[in-house]
């Protein structure tokens, strides 16, 4: 049993070390450039007459620092306030497309590629897992972006200050785990899928048979 659960932990290290090589040889800058693209798809008019865009940001500099520092700013425009000059309020806050998405995503199929399992039913199991896993991704943007635009007055929800600073709290410990959170989240998923599917059943069973045959 040890031996293939060895064996899966080499399996799940190979493949995620493999997804992390190819951000740092070139990989970084197409990834930043869809996820710019899908959150503008998905948020540009989510709101009533409130424009959000997604927009890279270069302040970072070496490829460590590029990895770990903020690439996309989250440009806010609310069209139903005015300022005192007559145009509407803007207000941007900063995110990192590898934290948030990249990392998540390549542990969940790492995870899933490493299954002892038959290759088509992995598969399942990881498609089931990144629609779930963008979906708990575009949620915690959305958060982002409704906390963001409450506690800089830009809001359009209009929440009471008691609910702004439950957010607030909420937002602030999310961000300081985010690191935590992009291999916690993607874990925990997978887990479920495996438990919900009944797939750990099989799994449990491989084990077994394989230690009773050495």
């Amino acid at each position: 049993m040890f031996k293939t659960i060895g064996g899966f932990v080499g399996k799940f290290f190979a493949w995620y070390v493999f997804f992390i090589l190819i951000l740092f040889l070139g990989f970084n800058k197409p990834f930043a450039g869809m996820f710019r693209s899908v959150g503008t798809m998905v948020f540009k008019t989510m709101w009533h007459n409130v424009d959000v865009k997604y927009k890279p940001s270069y302040s970072a500099q070496g490829i460590a620092a590029r990895l770990r520092d903020n690439d996309t700013q989250i440009q806010i425009t609310n069209h139903n306030l005015r300022l005192p000059n007559g145009y509407p309020p803007m207000g941007s806050v900063g995110t990192n497309s590898r934290l948030q998405a990249y990392l998540p995503i390549a542990m969940m199929i790492a995870l899933s590629l490493s299954l002892p399992l038959a290759l088509k039913r992995s598969m399942f199991i990881m498609v089931i897992g990144l629609v779930l896993l963008c979906m708990w991704i575009l949620f915690l943007l959305g958060f982002v972006v409704v906390v963001y635009g409450e506690l800089s007055g830009i809001g359009w929800y209009g929440f009471s200050q008691e609910s702004k600073q439950s957010m607030q709290e909420i937002l602030e410990i999310i961000l300081m785990n985010q690191i935590g959170l992009s291999y916690v989240i993607p874990f925990v998923l997978w887990i479920i899928i495996i438990v919900c599917t009944g797939d750990y059943r099989q799994i449990v069973m491989l084990l077994t048979e394989k230690e009773k045959s050495i």
